[in-house]
């Protein structure tokens, strides 16, 4: 009897499965290109409530690919990855099956399918850069190497929606060879991220990041900068003869060829005089850098003439009225696709006559009671060093205006006229990664009217700044308003675009959102909570935005933080919810 009522309990249990809950597959990338002739990308799901599976399938294009175990009895939600590798262009729509039983009594619930398209590299959708996104206006950020430790900022937190145009600083320059030279040798190339491979010839860390970033996003071009404040030593000596200039130059079509650069960005600061002590100078450095644009220009066209591609050179120009006269702007404005200026680093605590008191950092226009001397009272802010290229007769749209995303400061100010234009002792001795110097997510999260810092606004330069009786420490800073401000005056002008300093310094895009909604409002009209872009608000946008918060992606769900408040939570979801109720 007993053994027959154990046989009953298990036909029972066998002939009479429960069919398990509905699995979701989590929010991925649906469009991947090909790399190396294969691409690589994981596919997750969950089951969050109701009856568990005790075993799951994927199946791809209607074909079981992989099946696997799970614990029917666990209390916990049922979820699993697996990593997917094609090696062939087209649409793959992929569905996961949450099942229970075995043979004819297997029971099993389905996901709603993902269609993942993979692109081959000859495809002509990919051949120009051109995607759904368009910008009305340049919107440049530079990415530096040096982001991926300290920071935590890696190529893959970029907004890349959000700008057209990254410039990774920097590469070096060989003195014995004069040739460009990695920065990072393992930043740029070494580091190993999930899909790299460590066979010989696999290309690894940011430089891999930024292809992979390209291929997800199509209308991006990037730029390898070279030199900037730190590696400006040994311009002026590969710029010296036809000969360095030409070996300098090749070596930096190789280098973007090789690496899957779409151009180079000259930072030499600067010809003739100034920049970092140890610096080589020469007094033909005006007439040279002309020389050795024209140079690369030339083999640059070349290079294009050979595979196709339009390669792009630019500059990171000084925007004072005094270094400018180091520069022949007229002769080498021709060889640029544009003049990136570097409408920020004006002033700061560094003494001398220029600097005497403190000021700002970047100041949108001048302010008539600015006690420096001439011609830094009138020249040394954002508007000034505009008007003076195009003076020096450079087009409007070859134009893009520095934005400085962090602050910097001065100590040992005393409390007067709120800390601004008056003495100081020197450089404060904190900071967010180097004294003196804030980035603006540290600014706004700790410093911004908060712990006695006190913001004011400046209402001829358009720009706010921080002072803290207390500690009498000054901050010159830019913020949402000074961004806007500046941004509005890009349109006013019609100039070509901005260039910022630096991603991380604004981590969760306060700054960049400004600059985006300003200069490319009419470029994109998504439409709030519309993250299908079916054109419609409802349910489905809901449960997008539910598996994305739930999914362990770090790749950003466009239009996912609903209410702007640089996270994407749960808040979102009530937002949302909100739309959907009272529309």
């Amino acid at each position: 009897m007993r053994n027959l009522l154990f046989s009953l309990i298990f036909i029972s249990v066998y002939f009479s499965q429960e069919t398990p809950a509905q699995p979701t597959i989590s929010w991925m990338p649906t469009e991947y290109n090909l790399i190396n002739e294969s691409v690589s990308f994981n596919l997750s799901w969950n089951m969050w409530w109701g009856e568990n599976g005790d075993h799951w399938k994927l199946y791809e294009n209607s074909n079981n690919i992989y099946e696997d175990s799970l614990i029917p009895d666990s209390p916990n939600p049922q979820n699993s990855e697996i990593n997917i590798t094609l090696s062939s262009s087209g649409n793959y729509e992929y569905i996961v099956y949450l099942c229970n039983g075995l043979g004819e009594n297997e029971v099993c619930n389905e996901s709603n399918p993902v269609i993942i398209t993979i692109y081959s590299n000859e495809e002509e959708d990919n051949d120009s850069g051109d995607s759904d996104l368009v910008f009305d206006k340049n919107i440049i950020g530079y990415y530096t190497s040096w982001s991926i430790y300290a920071r935590n900022y890696e190529v893959s937190d970029i907004p890349a929606e959000k700008i057209n145009i990254i410039n990774y600083a920097f590469a070096n320059i060989n003195p014995n060879s004069g040739t460009i030279t990695l920065g990072d040798s393992y930043a740029d190339i070494d580091k190993f991220y999930p899909g790299d491979c460590w066979d010989e010839g696999c290309l690894r860390g940011n430089f891999h990041q930024l292809q992979i970033l390209k291929e997800n996003y199509p209308h991006l071009r990037t730029l390898i900068s070279i030199g900037g404040w730190t590696w400006s030593t040994y311009f002026s000596d590969i710029a010296m003869t036809e000969e360095s200039r030409e070996i300098f130059a090749q070596s930096c079509v190789d280098f973007i060829v090789e690496y899957g650069f779409d151009g180079v960005d000259i930072d030499w600061e600067y010809p003739v005089e100034g920049g970092l002590e140890g610096n080589h100078y020469s007094s033909l450095d005006k007439e040279n850098f002309t020389l050795l644009l024209e140079k690369i220009r030339e083999l640059l066209d070349l290079q294009s003439s050979i595979d196709g591609n339009d390669y792009l050179l630019t500059v990171a120009t000084t925007a004072s009225s005094i270094y400018v006269e180091n520069l022949e702007v007229d002769l080498i404005h021709p060889y640029l696709d544009w003049i990136n200026l570097m409408s920020y680093d004006l002033h700061g605590p560094w003494g001398g006559d220029n600097n005497a008191v403190t000021n700002f950092n970047s100041s949108l226009y001048a302010i008539s009671d600015d006690p420096s001397p001439y011609p830094v009272n009138e020249d040394f802010n954002l508007d000034a060093s505009v008007q003076l290229y195009i003076d020096l007769g450079v087009p409007r749209e070859k134009i893009n205006a520095g934005l400085p995303f962090y602050g910097r400061s001065f100590a040992g100010v005393p409390d007067e006229n709120n800390g601004l234009f008056v003495s100081y002792t020197g450089v404060p001795g904190i900071g967010t990664w180097e004294a003196g110097v804030f980035d603006y997510w540290d600014l706004n999260n700790n410093y911004i009217n908060l712990n006695g810092y006190v913001s004011y606004w400046h209402p001829e330069g358009k720009v706010p700044w921080l002072y803290n009786p207390f500690t009498q420490i000054m901050i010159s800073y830019d913020d949402e308003e000074s961004i806007g401000e500046k941004a509005s005056y890009i349109l006013e002008e019609e100039i070509g675009g901005v260039m910022f300093w630096e991603f991380s310094s604004d981590k969760f895009s306060h700054l960049l959102d400004v600059v985006n909604n300003v200069l490319n409002q009419n470029s994109n009209d998504n439409i709030i909570g519309d993250l299908n872009d079916d054109e419609n608000v409802n349910i489905l946008d809901v449960v997008i935005l539910v598996e994305y918060i739930l999914s362990s992606s770090t790749i950003e769900l466009d239009g996912s933080d609903i209410n702007n408040d640089a996270d994407v939570n749960i808040l979102d979801v009530i937002f949302i919810v909100n739309l959907i109720l009272n529309n």
